[in-house]
C-alpha cells in the first residue's frame, strides 16, 4: 500500500511536470504567433500633411491607415504638435471619423513640429515623422479653402 502511495504520488508530480510544460510552450506560442495580433496600428495614417493657415493657426489632414496595418478598428486619432526649438507638447485627441483638425492659438512665425498616430482599442500605432510647419506673420490673406468654417 505504501509503495502504490508513493507511485500514485510520483505520477501526479509527473503529471502536473507534464501540464506545466504544456502551459509554457502554449505562452511561448501565443508570444511568437498572437501577441503581434493585438497591437496598435502598425503604420501610421496615410498622406499626413499640414499646411499654414493663417498667422496663428495650422491645417492638419490625414488619410486611413492602410488597411492590412489596422490591426483591429481604429478608435482614435492623437494630433501631438510643439513649437520649436523649446516648446511644449500638445496634443488633439480626435474620433475614428476625423481626417482633419485645424492647431490654433499657435505663435506667429514660429516652426512647428506635428505627428499623428492612430489607436484601436488594443493600443496606439506607430507615429508618423514630424511635418514641420513655419506660422506667418499676421497677414489679413488666408489662403481661401482654410477659411471656410469646419
Amino acid at each position: 500500500m505504501l509503495v502504490t502511495l508513493l507511485l500514485s504520488s510520483q505520477l501526479k508530480t509527473v503529471s502536473s511536470i507534464l501540464h506545466f510544460l504544456q502551459f509554457l510552450q502554449f505562452l511561448l506560442y501565443f508570444h511568437t504567433i498572437c501577441l503581434p495580433c493585438v497591437i496598435g496600428p502598425s503604420a501610421s495614417p496615410a498622406n499626413f500633411q499640414a499646411y499654414i493657415r493663417n498667422a496663428t493657426s495650422i491645417f492638419v489632414e490625414w488619410g486611413n491607415v492602410p488597411a492590412p496595418d489596422q490591426n483591429g478598428v481604429i478608435v482614435s486619432y492623437t494630433v501631438t504638435y510643439m513649437a520649436l526649438p523649446n516648446g511644449s507638447p500638445q496634443t488633439k485627441l480626435l474620433g475614428a471619423l476625423t481626417n482633419e483638425v485645424i492647431l490654433t492659438g499657435l505663435n506667429e512665425n514660429t516652426n512647428y513640429s506635428i505627428t499623428i498616430f492612430a489607436s484601436t482599442a488594443m493600443g496606439d500605432g506607430n507615429m508618423s515623422l514630424p511635418v514641420i510647419v513655419l506660422t506667418g506673420y499676421n497677414c489679413k490673406y488666408a489662403l481661401p479653402k482654410f477659411n471656410e468654417i469646419r
